[in-house]
């Protein structure tokens, strides 16, 4: 699910930043948990987001563990009978413009 950690999705997150004005924000929307799923990964995504990346801003959706279970095109909500279960909120500490949207 979402775009996995590699360098092609680093490389294109690099080029966009790039091309916006200096002054503009960027905000990375993560739809893939690979991306924050340790500490030690979330804080990697946290430092390249700033060095290389002007700082953007990190945005993570809201994970259930059904969703990640299979594809976005397969999603067809709970199993009669189960009951969500919210995986971890998992936060960085990013510096400035950094948030973290639950919605």
């Amino acid at each position: 699910n979402g775009v996995a950690v590699c360098a092609s999705a680093k490389r294109l997150t690099e080029d966009i930043r790039r091309r916006l004005l200096p002054s503009a924000a960027l905000a990375v929307e993560f739809r893939n948990r690979d991306w924050i799923i340790s500490d030690d990964v979330l804080a990697e995504t946290a430092r390249w987001l700033n060095e290389e990346c002007g700082g953007a801003t990190l945005v993570c959706s809201d994970d259930l563990l059904h969703e990640l279970l299979v594809g976005d095109k397969a999603q067809r909500g709970l199993a009669p009978g189960e009951e969500r279960q919210r995986l971890p909120l998992r936060l960085a500490d990013g510096g400035p413009g950094w948030l973290y949207c639950r919605i």
